[in-house]
């Protein structure tokens, strides 16, 4: 058996063609510069139409006018309608007499530092507490309701005060001194003279 010489040897592996394959890589790369340079081409082309730049300026506008919008409203409508209503952060409005120590000289940041006024006094400032005075001076005054039913012992329903019988059970109430009434807010039972 002659033995062959590995040139002569069939390979088992297709050959190899280095140049063809440089071809093929520069084919695929140059198109995807094509792509890319069209991507591009598109994309300046969308922004020159002018409907990019106009939804911009609408959209910076737009974002303003809503920061303006939201400082009128916190800064200036929310105090005078906390003012008119009965507003449970009225409580924590405060100014600073004399500021803590922690406090450099910014105000606005003293203010963030301390939210209410009991952390501003803990840290040893000496507030005015304008929001807690207009809030005792100006609080609407409770009307309190008389109490006009009672219950019957009998059927546990409601009659009015005065009765001497139940309207339900017809049965006839006592008329001791003193008499369970039924305080309809809160729902308590309370002892009253019946002599008012």
């Amino acid at each position: 058996m002659e033995s062959k010489s590995p040139n002569q040897r069939k390979s088992a592996l297709p050959k190899f063609n280095v140049v063809e394959s440089v071809k093929v890589v520069q084919g695929v790369g140059r198109g995807g510069v094509k792509v890319v340079g069209t991507v591009f081409t598109d994309f300046k082309n969308f922004i020159d139409k002018g409907n990019v730049v106009d939804l911009a300026v609408g959209l910076v506008l737009g974002t303003a006018f809503t920061a303006i919008v939201n400082s009128v409203v916190v800064d200036l409508f929310t105090p005078i309608i906390s003012l008119i209503g009965n507003g449970s952060q009225l409580k924590e409005k405060y100014v600073f007499l004399k500021k803590p120590r922690t406090c450099a000289v910014e105000t606005n940041l003293c203010y963030a530092l301390y939210p209410t006024i009991a952390e501003a006094q803990a840290g040893f400032g000496i507030t005015w507490n304008y929001g807690r005075a207009y809030a005792s001076s100006f609080r609407r005054k409770q009307i309190i309701k008389p109490v006009v039913v009672k219950a019957c012992p009998y059927c546990c329903m409601d009659v009015p005060i005065k009765a001497i019988k139940c309207g339900h059970c017809c049965s006839a109430l006592e008329s001791n001194d003193e008499i369970d009434v039924i305080d309809m807010e809160n729902h308590e039972t309370i002892n009253v003279d019946k002599t008012f």
